[in-house]
């Protein structure tokens, strides 16, 4: 009678255990580094657009004698139509942004929506953006919108303007918009608008006068 030991091909408890451990950390390694990836092409993307909407600008002063567009009203969003083409700076700038002509329902600029406001809301279409900046004109005391200001109506002002009030390139007139400007807390779309800057790293992306673009962690200043 012949007997031999038998043999086992299964895997332990221990075993599986380690497998699944090991299969739980690659797939948190994995998504870990999906979400990364995509939080930087968030913020390529939003400074792209920014970059774009800087270069609409220098082509429509320059078409216009140097003046900005505007007067328009200080938050901005990405919807623009024939009855408030003329007014805002989405519609002034679409042609200049290879969008389409303005008929009388809503177009949306999506350019005019940074990627990060994607992120933060299912539908960032009807809400404030961006805020415009102040400059001290005359005096610090009698500030003046660079894009003019839609009612009580102030023009708006030349980038040769802007450049005599204060430092050219270190003068903001775009600005990302969130609930740290404080200074626009009675406004009525403020409760709308992310707690924090829509990066989510502390930054803002910020369009300068002679058209550049950073990401600072800034605070938005009024005069």
């Amino acid at each position: 009678m012949i007997t031999g030991s038998r043999s086992t091909t299964g895997f332990t408890l221990i075993e599986l255990l380690a497998v699944i451990c090991i299969i739980s950390l690659l797939a948190t390694l994995v998504l870990t580094g999906l979400n990364q990836a995509q939080t930087r092409m968030m913020r390529t993307k939003s400074l792209s657009q920014f970059q774009q909407i800087g270069m609409a600008l220098q082509a429509y002063a320059s078409d216009q004698d140097g003046k900005l567009p505007g007067p328009s009203y200080t938050g901005l969003n990405a919807v623009y139509n024939t009855s408030n083409q003329s007014h805002t700076i989405v519609g002034l700038l679409a042609p200049y942004l290879g969008l389409p002509a303005a008929t009388a329902s809503d177009q949306i600029a999506k350019v005019f929506i940074p990627a990060g406001f994607e992120r933060c809301y299912k539908n960032p279409v009807t809400r404030p953006y961006m805020i415009m900046t102040t400059v001290p004109w005359k005096s610090p005391l009698w500030p003046q919108h660079p894009f003019g200001y839609e009612s009580p109506v102030e023009p708006s002002m030349t980038i040769a303007a802007v450049a005599s009030a204060t430092s050219y390139s270190g003068s903001w007139i775009f600005a990302e918009l969130d609930q740290g400007v404080t200074a626009m807390s009675s406004a009525g779309w403020y409760s709308q608008l992310p707690k924090t800057p829509p990066r989510g790293d502390g930054a803002r992306n910020v369009l300068y006068a002679d058209g550049h673009v950073e990401a600072i962690p800034i605070k938005i200043k009024f005069w």
